[in-house]
């Protein structure tokens, strides 16, 4: 399959690059700095650019399967990067023929129960409030769509390669550990391009 990564540089994304690269796909990554990335592979092909400039991200996305994006801004919300890049994203999608798109939420966009989200309750930190009405707003974005995308949505991610062992559910958490490895939301990635278990669906993800 011809994936097109955005972030791959970041904290997530060298670890689903990692994933991507392991499960044998071409792998094509636009990046501002290519220096910072530590793969090398004849499968992997490296875009400068900026995900924020439409036309760099249509030059990325053009002949691609499929869309990862490991966008994040970090908790202090100041540029709405995440939001403007997956807008660059769907619209070079529906330009170029392109349906699939996995991207990065967060746990606090999850359903604590039915009616409330687990950044609504009085015990998630304040400081994460603006990152999580932030990936709402990707949320927003994909829900008005046809795309078939899926939002995979963390709690703390540890900086950690994949041992296989993570636990996923639709709109909830999975259990109630309170971390995942990025090398497992990366091999998650992977399985769910294969299977389309959770297309139009946030999904929780912990270690397990």
């Amino acid at each position: 399959m011809k994936l097109v990564l955005f972030g791959a540089t970041g904290h997530t994304g060298a670890y689903i690059l990692d994933e991507a690269l392991k499960a044998g796909h071409e792998v094509t990554v636009l990046v501002r700095h290519p220096e910072k990335l530590r793969q090398q592979s004849d499968r992997l092909t490296v875009m400068t650019g900026d995900a924020l400039k439409e036309q760099d991200v249509s030059a990325a996305i053009k002949g691609q399967d499929a869309v990862l994006s490991a966008i994040s801004e970090g908790p202090e919300i100041q540029h709405k990067t995440q939001t403007l890049a997956t807008g660059n994203m769907i619209r070079a999608m529906q330009q170029n023929g392109v349906e699939r798109i996995i991207c990065m939420g967060a746990s606090g966009i999850l359903q604590f129960n039915d009616t409330e989200l687990i950044r609504d309750q009085p015990s998630y930190d304040p400081l994460y409030r603006p990152l999580s009405y932030e990936h709402s707003s990707v949320n927003k974005q994909l829900q008005q769509t046809d795309l078939k995308w899926t939002q995979v949505c963390p709690p703390t991610i540890l900086a950690a390669p994949s041992d296989g062992k993570f636990a996923v559910k639709a709109d909830y958490p999975p259990t109630e550990i309170p971390d995942v490895s990025a090398g497992n939301i990366g091999a998650f990635m992977m399985q769910e391009l294969e299977k389309k278990e959770f297309i139009g669906k946030r999904v929780g993800i912990t270690n397990a």
